[in-house]
């Protein structure tokens, strides 16, 4: 029999040390299985990592990609580590990095938070020490889950990373309770905010709300102005700089673009990547030109090689245009986010349950006192949660607040139930096992699935398009969307025209003159071929040619010979 005294005794020790070999080995083989996958927003944030490198930080900065996931990415570049064929395998060892900071500032929010309520629990703290190891871990699996099944290794987004340093920030909010006032707390907080910022842009009004926060709860503290100022001076000397070079450019006073730009896809109806379709003056002339009527024809200015222009830079494209309240798409957006919310809430169905079964053992008007206690907690999540809601929700927009927000509801409910300290144990316990369970079984499901590997069907493509007499490098025209044109940064080809979704269906039901003619608009704009994900090519004329393993057609824009390439077979390079 294992003796439960002892084995508390041991994990209590001993926890930090536990969650790291248990979450870092499923961390570890989460990235092995990802090797080989990426997001479509990678491209945007590699491409403003090569810019910083061959002209300065000052011409990498970007209205709505955010500077610091970047930088990271930067340092295996710097040092010629990243080839085509590599690159993706040095990206997921800086996501596993991200990882490993993630559960280093998840330990510190829990440490100071589980000392802060140690403090709190008064003489009940014989019953408390003996349920503290189990929250650890209830909290460390509840953790686990949350970014492994929400911000995985695969998504290669800053998302993990203002993750990372809300839980940071939240713990030396906690560490400052703690009637741990010191100088350095308070600047650390401020560094931590800062590089949130610097990760993503949504951190900055969350900032403001923990510098109010700070203000409050450091009242009656010596030198309270003082330090909350040094608080705001650290965060303003970390992420002032970004701050100023990024409102220069934009040409007003701005912390990122990021939230007028989605609310205007989401809250007022813009289609993403819009070009002014539907609208007098078609967006900002000073990004393109429009070649052609009907179907539209653009021709980009200033394409950055290897990414598609208007996905890189989206706060040009809506220059100009501000955000306006859209009742009825406003409430269908707010809909589409409930259901969003509720799927969460469905998810972690387990938690809710957990918490309602210690404030019923608590004592419910007790319990809920107790709660209301720790809103510096829950309350930053609740009002983060919304501040998405009101835009666009994704799981991994919300994932660090559905975290934190439980950490402050359920050590609140802990504190007041801790007398009875034995059946909260169990139910801790239960709830370590399920959370543990099924983060072990998306780590499973991971790697029992097949791998992605994108950088040998970005290769196939860019080996067809030269073989095609399409060079890497070259500019290249698009009909339709470019989905996710992972080749395009391998190839560093330069999408300099696109013709728009919109006009895809009247170009497949177009005849042979119309085709040639919009292929010459696309010829003008420089393209020397354009490509197209056909998922019907039996629509396409002869001419066309596979490349990959894809739905991806390419057709040669050759200004002698419109439309043709030699021997080109519609059917030719097919999967093998």
């Amino acid at each position: 029999m294992i003796n439960a005294a002892k084995w508390e005794s041991y994990a209590g020790q001993h926890r930090g040390a536990i969650f790291a070999i248990v979450g870092g080995s499923s961390g570890i083989i989460q990235a092995w299985h990802s090797r080989g996958a990426l997001s479509p927003d990678l491209l945007n944030y590699l491409a403003l990592a090569r810019t910083l490198l061959a002209n300065g930080w000052t011409s990498s900065i970007n209205g709505f990609w955010s500077p610091l996931y970047s930088w990271l990415l930067v340092l295996p570049m710097s040092f010629h580590l990243m080839s085509s064929r590599t690159e993706l395998l040095w990206v997921h060892l800086v996501n596993l990095g991200v990882f490993f900071v993630a559960m280093l500032c998840f330990h510190v929010f829990m440490n100071h938070t589980l000392r802060l309520a140690a403090m709190r629990v008064g003489s009940n703290y014989a019953a408390w020490a003996r349920i503290e190891p189990w929250w650890y871990f209830a909290g460390c699996a509840i953790f686990l889950f949350a970014t492994l099944e929400w911000l995985p290794n695969s998504l290669c987004t800053p998302d993990l990373l203002v993750a990372s340093f809300l839980f940071l920030s939240a713990g030396f909010l906690a560490a400052i309770l703690c009637r741990d006032r010191s100088w350095p707390n308070y600047i650390m907080l401020g560094l931590a905010l800062a590089l949130g910022y610097l990760a993503k842009a949504p951190a900055f009004p969350l900032a403001i709300l923990f510098f109010a926060m700070l203000l409050f709860l450091s009242r009656g503290e010596e030198w309270r102005w003082v330090k909350c100022l040094a608080c705001v001076s650290a965060f303003a000397l970390i992420a002032g700089p970004f701050f100023y070079t990024l409102s220069k450019k934009e040409t007003h006073p701005t912390f990122g673009e990021s939230g007028r730009v989605n609310f205007l896809m989401y809250g007022d109806g813009l289609p993403a990547y819009w070009l002014g379709e539907g609208l007098p003056g078609e967006g900002n002339s000073q990004n393109f030109d429009r070649v052609c009527a009907d179907p539209p024809v653009f021709a980009f200015h200033g394409v950055p090689p290897g990414v598609y222009f208007p996905a890189y830079e989206p706060s040009r494209w809506y220059a100009g245009l501000v955000p306006h309240l859209e009742l009825r798409q406003e409430a269908q957006n707010l809909r589409t986010g409930f259901h969003s919310l509720g799927e969460i809430a469905e998810a972690e169905s387990d938690l809710i349950l957990g918490f309602v079964l210690i404030l019923l053992f608590s004592g419910l008007v007790s319990g809920l006192r107790s709660v209301l206690s720790w809103w510096f907690l829950w309350l930053p999540a609740a009002l983060g949660t919304v501040m998405f809601w009101m835009v666009h929700v994704e799981d991994r927009f919300i994932a660090p607040f559905v975290v934190i927000g439980f950490m402050g509801l359920y050590t609140g409910a802990l504190i007041s139930s801790s007398r009875k300290s034995r059946v909260i144990a169990r139910i801790l316990l239960g709830l370590l096992l399920v959370q543990g369970c099924r983060a072990g079984i998306v780590v499973v499901k991971g790697f029992l699935s097949t791998p992605l590997d994108m950088t040998r069907s970005a290769t196939t493509i860019v080996d067809d398009l030269a073989k095609a007499g399409v060079p890497q490098g070259a500019p290249v025209a698009i009909l339709g969307n470019a989905q996710a044109p992972y080749w395009a940064w391998v190839g560093q080809y330069s999408i300099v025209s696109e013709a728009p979704s919109s006009g895809t269906p009247r170009f497949l039901a177009a005849g042979a003159s119309e085709r040639k003619r919009l292929y010459g608009c696309l010829a003008k704009t420089g393209a020397q071929a354009v490509l197209f994900h056909a998922e019907s090519p039996e629509f396409l004329e002869p001419g066309w040619q596979k490349v990959g393993w894809e739905d991806l057609y390419v057709r040669s824009l050759d200004r002698d010979s419109p439309g043709t390439l030699p021997g080109a077979d519609l059917n030719s390079n097919q999967k093998p």
